[in-house]
């Protein structure tokens, strides 16, 4: 939330309009950061530390990834884009 503050600080030093764009992806960006921590809470009762923390940065890796390869499909026009 504070990196969130000082973007929108930034923006209005630099005099930068704030779109609504902008607050919603402020926004959907907090509420990506929930799920993840209830997803963490949640795998930490069951888990030792060191599996918590690794099967989180795999779920957020792979999260960040999908979008990106399915933007890498469309511009290769790739068989398997069209199944989806």
């Amino acid at each position: 939330m504070f990196q969130s503050i000082v973007f929108l600080a930034v923006l209005l030093i630099k005099d930068i309009e704030i779109t609504n764009i902008i607050i919603w992806s402020i926004i959907n960006t907090f509420i990506k950061l929930e799920i993840l921590l209830a997803i963490v809470f949640f795998m930490s009762t069951f888990m030792s530390n060191i599996l918590v923390i690794a099967s989180s940065l795999m779920l957020y890796l792979a999260s960040h990834s999908y979008s990106l390869i399915l933007d890498m499909l469309v511009k290769t026009k790739n068989e398997l884009i069209i199944n989806i």
